[in-house]
């Protein structure tokens, strides 16, 4: 399934020649970039890297999820806490208020805060140690440091998980999803959200989408 390329200090150049979802190598090329390449399957229809440079834990937290992003958390603030909202009332159309809820990749909590005061019981994995600390402190609610795979799966005492513009991330989804699965209580609901290769924005601004701006 993958292939190591070359080794540069931490980074390493990774080929993915299966497709994450179908498990099957039938693809063809969309395009390149410096950091990537960009495969469509064949047979799904999932768009994902056939090619990128894999950098390690410790270096994508640093590079991604650092006190950079806390600090610019002001900029578009309003547009971030508009988006947060949009998605709690999408929640409230299936799940009550009161129940319980687990985020994955809280980021800098606007989805928590929303939730939170919307009369939710909400709870937070994050994968970068700041982001955790900066969201237990400034939204007040319980954030571990970590991955979902890291949480005891004998809690399945969650209504409802969240993981918005996260799958894209992970190699493996469908194992992403099943650790999910295994954290919900019977009945629950899972909240995902990842750019869509259809949408407008990807139609109008091709290559310059911000969606492909990524090195994870």
């Amino acid at each position: 399934m993958f292939k190591v390329l070359s080794q540069l200090s931490e980074k390493i150049i990774v080929k993915l020649w299966i497709c994450p979802l179908c498990r099957v190598e039938d693809r063809r090329f969309l395009w390149a970039t410096r950091e990537f390449n960009l495969v469509q399957c064949n047979r799904c229809g999932l768009v994902y890297k056939s090619s990128s440079r894999e950098v390690s834990e410790a270096a994508v937290n640093k590079e991604l999820y650092d006190e950079e992003l806390i600090k610019r958390r002001g900029w578009g603030r309003r547009r971030l806490t508009m988006v947060a909202r949009r998605r709690v009332g999408v929640l409230q159309q299936y799940l009550p208020k009161g129940r319980k809820i687990l985020e994955i990749g809280c980021g800098t909590g606007e989805f928590a805060e929303a939730a939170k005061r919307t009369g939710y019981r909400i709870e937070g994995v994050e994968t970068s140690k700041v982001l955790a600390e900066y969201v237990r402190r400034e939204i007040g609610i319980e954030c571990f440091n970590g991955k979902i795979e890291d949480l005891d799966r004998k809690r399945r005492d969650y209504d409802a998980i969240a993981a918005f513009d996260v799958i894209e991330h992970v190699a493996k989804a469908g194992g992403f999803v099943q650790e999910i699965i295994r954290r919900l209580k019977e009945g629950g609901f899972i909240f995902l959200e990842m750019p869509n290769w259809r949408c407008w924005e990807r139609l109008v601004w091709g290559c310059k989408w911000n969606m492909l701006n990524m090195r994870d």
